[in-house]
């Protein structure tokens, strides 16, 4: 009778014959070799493998603990310190199958005895168990992120406007919900401003002084989080000291409206450090990062900084992106080479509803940079980087299955020295026929074709945000920033012609 045994390496459920318990077993998701102890049946409850073309390879993620992990702890640290982006997408091999969360039962299939096994697209995956109730996804539960805005954004209005940023508050923070605001900020205090007029909401200084790094503005622009910790000085070098010797960071949320802090807490779940946030509501904030056990940890926190639920993350990841309208919460598995799994955890329920392939291509991508919902929530796009070109996968919401995918022609090398792209390299335009791609490159939706070309943003931009039907360009001088450009993305683009 075969059985499931838990890697203690990547959490995922090996299966292998009884009798073989209390040998070793090599983790077919990250290669790490362990003694198999204990397991629980799975005759007839064989996890789904992924169905894409590829996607079956070997992955070398180094066990927890080894000189790797920690070297990548410490560049994690790094990033946060120092304000620099980074992608993990470089490896050996891909994972088979979600892994489950520490402790927790490996999952058995879904569908009952005898009933045909439900269709799996370009390679939905075996759903599991995540969060502190570590309850098992009901049967017949599918991979549907379906979650349309609670407060569509309404933004009619021309917007041709130069916006003059603080002097030296070159960070900037944008809700990932549909918002019209924007936050500057510095170490000393931040400013939130409304794009729909040119006149700054409200500037509020720091209370305490701290070393700040993620933070996080909520849609409605009503309040501010930060999180900030203090580099202790006997750590050695500046930014390269190891995350686990810092005192643990807070989180705090201040009031837009009055400059009171609602809450100054300590990170939660033994997180050193933050190094994603982002509000899922106006009054829910998710905040992520790595505990000193080197192992992803997530928590939802209300206003008041309590932790409302626990969200255990069982897998290296990045790119995490929240649904519209805020339910869900999906991230790019990271270990091993593309094609990654798109992993999708209820944000109510705390559950991780699954995952979705993220090409069926037999070529892999070199790198996953992006990925957006399309308005109404029913789509998510995902932008690939091949050796000759980008592309764009378009995959539903409901279950996962690969919609179309179209090709942005041209060298990738060249398309990025042409266009310096910011931090969101892709945007889905409020039409929902288009897409916003690097820094003003409108293209449609169904073929890649260019509608719109912003140029006027492209010589002058080293960041660039999509919000509702604008972009907002940060003109640099002598790496000095001058001013922040609001451009209108129109509304009704031109007919489709193809990119040149």
């Amino acid at each position: 009778m075969a059985v499931n045994v838990q890697c203690p390496g990547c959490f995922s459920a090996v299966s292998m014959p009884q009798e073989k318990l209390g040998g070793k077993v090599k983790c077919r998701t990250c290669g790490q070799v362990f003694v198999a102890k204990g397991g629980e049946s799975s005759a007839g409850a064989k996890g789904t493998r992924s169905g894409g073309k590829g996607s079956s390879g070997r992955s070398k993620k180094s066990k927890p603990g080894s000189s790797n992990q920690l070297g990548f702890l410490a560049a994690v640290g790094a990033v946060v310190v120092l304000g620099i982006g980074g992608y993990a997408f470089f490896g050996r091999g891909g994972g088979d199958a979600v892994p489950a969360a520490p402790g927790a039962p490996a999952q058995a299939s879904a569908t009952p005895p005898g009933a045909a096994a439900p269709a799996t697209g370009i390679g939905a995956t075996e759903a599991g168990a995540i969060g502190s109730s570590a309850a098992s996804v009901p049967a017949g539960t599918v991979w549907n992120v379906v979650d349309p805005p609670k407060d569509p954004l309404e933004w009619t209005r021309t917007l041709d406007v130069q916006i003059a940023l603080p002097e030296g508050e070159t960070k900037r923070t944008v809700p990932e919900l549909p918002s019209p605001f924007l936050a500057t900020s510095n170490n000393n205090g931040f400013t939130v401003l409304d794009l729909r007029s040119t006149a700054p909401v409200k500037h509020v200084d720091f209370p305490a002084k701290r070393t700040y790094g993620t933070s996080a503005l909520s849609p409605n622009g009503q309040h501010f989080a930060t999180s900030g910790f203090e580099i202790p000085k006997s750590a050695p070098g500046a930014g390269r000291a190891d995350p686990s010797t810092f005192p643990p960071s807070r989180i705090q949320i201040v009031s837009v409206a009055t400059g009171a802090v609602v809450a100054d807490v300590e990170t939660p779940l033994g997180i050193p450090m933050v190094q994603w946030m982002e509000f899922r509501s106006p009054t829910e904030l998710v905040a992520m990062g790595i505990t000193k056990e080197q192992k992803w940890a997530a928590a939802v926190l209300g206003l008041d900084g309590k932790v409302l639920r626990s969200l255990p993350v069982p897998v290296i990841f990045d790119e995490p992106r929240l649904t519209p309208g805020g339910k869900y919460l999906l991230v790019l598995g990271t270990f091993g080479m593309p094609p990654h799994p798109l992993v999708a955890i209820d944000l109510d329920s705390g559950q991780l509803l699954g995952s979705a392939a993220t090409h069926d291509d037999v070529y892999r991508p070199l790198s996953l940079t992006d990925m957006a919902f399309s308005a109404d929530g029913r789509q998510v796009a995902i932008l690939q980087r091949y050796d000759d070109a980008f592309r764009v996968l378009v995959l539903s919401a409901a279950d996962g299955k690969k919609v179309r995918q179209i090709t942005i022609p041209g060298d990738s090398k060249e398309i990025l020295s042409k266009r310096v792209g910011g931090p969101k390299g892709l945007e889905w335009h409020p039409d929902g026929r288009h897409l916003v791609l690097f820094d003003g490159l409108v293209v449609d939706a169904e073929s890649g074709n260019v509608a719109t070309d912003l140029g006027n943003v492209r010589e002058t931009t080293s960041d660039t945000y999509a919000l509702g039907y604008a972009i907002v360009a940060t003109e640099t001088v002598y790496n000095k920033t001058i001013r922040s450009s609001v451009i209108q993305i129109p509304q009704a683009p031109a007919p489709s012609t193809p990119l040149q």
